[in-house]
């Protein structure tokens, strides 16, 4: 009884894990906040936003969330007077490196011969001696 109970419970918990991550996982940035103007444009950006490329805004620090048009509520946001075509989202690096391969396993060793006189069936075991018939043969 009490294994059921700790099982609904286990369960009931990996549900509204599973539910609460889905929640929280597609929000999009508010004004002043990061974006990837390279790769996501203004998709990273909430309602009304634009992802505004770092040569455009005075703190060239990263590209941010910003109001269409130079206008602004967040000082992040901010234009330069002196705009530019940089983008700081850098997606230029290098690949890891690759992996070695295993070691190779040590080999078997052979069994021993058979005392009943039957030859052995492991390993590279020898076989063991006939037994000698009572008629000398």
């Amino acid at each position: 009884m009490l294994r059921s109970a700790f099982r609904l419970l286990v369960r009931i918990g990996l549900v509204v894990g599973v539910a609460a991550s889905f929640g929280t996982g597609c929000s999009r940035q508010a004004e002043g906040e990061r974006c990837d103007f390279e790769w996501a444009g203004d998709q990273d950006c909430d309602d009304g936003l634009v992802c505004t490329p770092c040569g455009q805004l005075q703190q060239k620090k990263a590209d941010l969330c910003c109001k269409p048009n130079g206008a602004y509520t967040d000082t992040r946001c901010i234009p330069t007077t002196t705009p530019n075509q940089d983008i700081c989202s850098n997606h230029t690096g290098t690949g890891g490196t690759g992996g070695t391969g295993g070691t190779g396993g040590s080999g078997a060793t052979g069994g021993t011969g058979a005392v009943t006189g039957e030859g052995a069936a492991s390993g590279i075991g020898g076989a063991g001696e006939t037994p000698e018939t009572p008629d000398g043969g």
